[in-house]
């Protein structure tokens, strides 16, 4: 596809042999893939130039006790598809990267979460099975939100083949 067709196409020029490229944040765990994916998804949380966790997604967060983080989300963020990226879009996305089903890479790296409760459309609390210090970090790199309503509409395959995130690309 081109622009001439009315269509825009990411081109990525990379050396490396492209079997390997997956497209789906919950099913790589591969530094040259986080280049490419960190261009379409966001987190909810991203990494200062210290290392420190800070908001992207997530404005605000506060811990309410040693196994509860309530976090806010930023207003009016959309997919590049037009849906919105809401607490309903974290729930969705974090119970997806911990499904068993989907044999996602990563879950080692978020499986310290327990559940994900919606409080409104931008509040959630993330429950997790026990005192995570690092929790923040994990979701600064493994905490990437995918439109529910699209992969429902395409499948994982679908996903996989036409990314949809809320990243600049």
């Amino acid at each position: 596809e081109s622009y001439a067709q009315g269509r825009k196409t990411l081109r990525v020029c990379d050396l490396a042999d492209d079997s390997s490229l997956r497209m789906d944040p919950h099913l790589q765990f591969d530094e040259r893939n986080c280049n490419v994916i960190n261009q379409i998804f966001e987190s909810l949380l991203e990494f200062d130039p210290d290392g420190s966790p800070t908001p992207a997604l997530a404005k605000t967060w506060r811990r309410l006790d040693s196994h509860t983080v309530q976090f806010n989300l930023r207003q009016d963020i959309f997919f590049h598809n037009g849906e919105p990226c809401d607490a309903y879009a974290v729930k969705f996305s974090l119970e997806r990267n911990l499904d068993p089903n989907l044999k996602s890479p990563a879950f080692h790296m978020v499986d310290s979460i327990k559940r994900i409760e919606v409080i409104d459309k931008l509040t959630f609390n993330i429950h997790t099975r026990y005192p995570d210090g690092i929790l923040l970090n994990r979701l600064a790199q493994f905490g990437h939100i995918v439109p529910p309503s699209y992969i429902e509409m395409v499948g994982n395959e679908g996903f996989e083949k036409r990314p949809v995130g809320t990243g600049p690309f």
